[in-house]
């Protein structure tokens, strides 16, 4: 991505990519094109107002928020100059026994 706002864990991308795989074999490549392009446009909201995401203090050593694209939602950390996404994942998912220490040090 060219905004230097918006950062990937190596996590989120590959959580892009898995979705990517998903939605293209049940339901073809457009539309897993079509929901990529909405996820990156969710993303660069998100960066852009960090604040938008419900600020999550139980989920790792640092706050975190999670804002939901239905059915996913991005897992992401405020930075000055923008967030890092640590996870994206299906809203099916319980993020809170997701183990995100790795991803949620501080910068």
């Amino acid at each position: 991505m060219s905004d230097r706002r918006l950062q990937l864990t190596a996590a989120a991308d590959l959580d892009l990519d898995t979705i990517w795989r998903f939605v293209a074999h049940r339901s073809g490549s457009a539309a897993a094109d079509r929901l990529e392009a909405a996820l990156h446009r969710t993303m660069r909201r998100l960066a852009h107002s960090p604040g938008m995401g419900s600020l999550r203090t139980d989920l790792a050593a640092i706050p975190v928020r999670v804002f939901p694209h239905r059915p996913y939602v991005f897992v992401y950390r405020e930075r000055r100059d923008g967030i890092d996404v640590v996870r994206v994942l299906h809203a099916a998912r319980d993020v809170a026994s997701l183990d995100l220490g790795a991803f949620t040090q501080p910068p």
